[in-house]
């Protein structure tokens, strides 16, 4: 059965391999296990030093590679890779045992430690080529670290291309295990559809979105139709989904001269979305994707249900300047309504917005709570409630290209 590889927290005195004399310290041992059963930084930063240190000293006793691992790893969690790169760089150089730690996780820990140190052009290969190094095995808590931290460093150079294959090779790899770690798995297939259409906006990467949007969805489904509430990051996830699905849709949309997706289809350019038949088969392949199936709320049978009626939205959303040079115009936000019983605006919950600006979310939180809802005039107020039940609610911003 496949699993995540946990690396130790601590390390036991007892659990170590027995020897008639030996040379680690038990007292650097013992603080190193006080310091992280305690959780905090600056004792697990000096006693992890410590114990690394202690290790290097003594290359002969049969736990030195153990420690010196356990306690770079540590400090690599702790944000001190400099300071662990020495303790990685001394596991590798220990024999090979074919034991707790493996030489491509030791290989994977140096090469995490050097990229942490300094991340330039070789760094960031060496790091790439000890991934995929134990791609053959169950993922680890360093390597979902480690990948996670190149990714994020080819997204900061805008080199979109490289930040795709490393967060797709990432889901793939969190695939046989996402039941167990399903919010890297899910934050994975986000990062790889976002940086795969940045990277170019082609079929294939709209359809990629569409595939994350419908497993997500699917999850989100199966949580709810089980009688649970969706977890936050799950709900996140999905409307992340839904909002850069509806940004893709846009941005296609918004080269079309005549507002025609069919029009822009026959014109055979290279900027065209995925057909109809792309989206038909995706979707199939996730029968619980169904938005209407999608609300993170249901209706008890002793409670009434939400009024019919219209929402008013005065004053009007204004097109955001702030989005002018972002994906040529197209800007779309997702939004939560919560209102009283006279149909004002008690709340808005803001669920998503691309781009992530503070000027386009507060314009836009801000304009919404002006709004109201208006109850249908043949619709029977003491059957209905507003106050029970959120609204959402989404819009999108585009600049046609004509």
């Amino acid at each position: 059965m496949s699993r995540v590889r946990f690396a130790l927290a601590a390390l036991a005195v007892g659990a170590l391999a027995p020897v008639a004399n030996a040379q680690l310290s038990n007292d650097a041992l013992g603080a190193f296990n006080t310091a992280v059963q305690s959780g905090d930084n600056g004792a697990i930063i000096s006693a992890s030093t410590a114990l690394m240190d202690n290790a290097i000293a003594n290359p002969s006793d049969p736990n030195a590679t153990v420690a010196a691992y356990e306690a770079a790893l540590k400090l690599c969690e702790r944000q001190a890779c400099e300071s662990a790169l020495r303790g990685a760089e001394f596991t590798t150089r220990q024999p090979d045992t074919g034991a707790h730690p493996l030489m491509s996780d030791r290989e994977l820990l140096r090469a995490y430690a050097e990229f942490a140190t300094d991340s330039d052009g070789s760094s960031r290969r060496g790091l790439r080529e000890a991934l995929e190094a134990v791609r053959d095995r169950d993922p680890s808590y360093l390597s979902m670290r480690a990948g996670h931290a190149l990714y994020s460093e080819f997204v900061r150079r805008g080199d979109w291309r490289d930040a795709w294959r490393i967060a797709s090779s990432e889901a793939d790899h969190l695939y046989p295990v996402r039941s167990v770690v399903s919010e890297a798995y899910y934050g994975a297939r986000q990062n790889a559809a976002v940086s795969f259409f940045y990277s170019e906006q082609t079929r294939e990467s709209h359809e990629l979105i569409a595939r994350w949007n419908a497993e997500t969805a699917q999850a989100v489904s199966q949580v709810v139709d089980a009688g649970y509430a969706a977890p936050e990051w799950l709900e996140a996830n999905y409307w992340q989904s839904e909002a850069l699905l509806r940004l893709a849709d846009y941005w296609f949309y918004s080269y079309d001269t005549d507002n025609s997706l069919a029009s822009m289809r026959a014109q055979g350019r290279r900027i065209q979305p995925m057909t109809d038949a792309q989206r038909e088969r995706v979707y199939a392949e996730y029968p619980l994707a169904i938005p209407e199936e999608l609300f993170f709320f249901s209706i008890p049978e002793d409670q009434l249900p939400f009024c019919r009626g219209e929402l008013i939205q005065e004053p009007e959303l204004e097109y955001p300047n702030s989005i002018t040079n972002f994906w040529a115009g197209v800007g779309v936000v997702y939004i939560k309504l919560h209102f009283e019983e006279d149909g004002s605006v008690n709340d808005v919950e803001l669920l998503a917005s691309i781009p992530a600006s503070s000027d386009f979310e507060e314009n836009t939180l801000e304009t919404a709570r002006q709004w109201h809802y208006e109850v249908a005039a043949d619709e029977e107020r003491e059957n209905c409630r507003l106050s029970l039940y959120p609204y959402d609610y989404n819009v999108v911003f585009y600049i046609g290209r004509n």
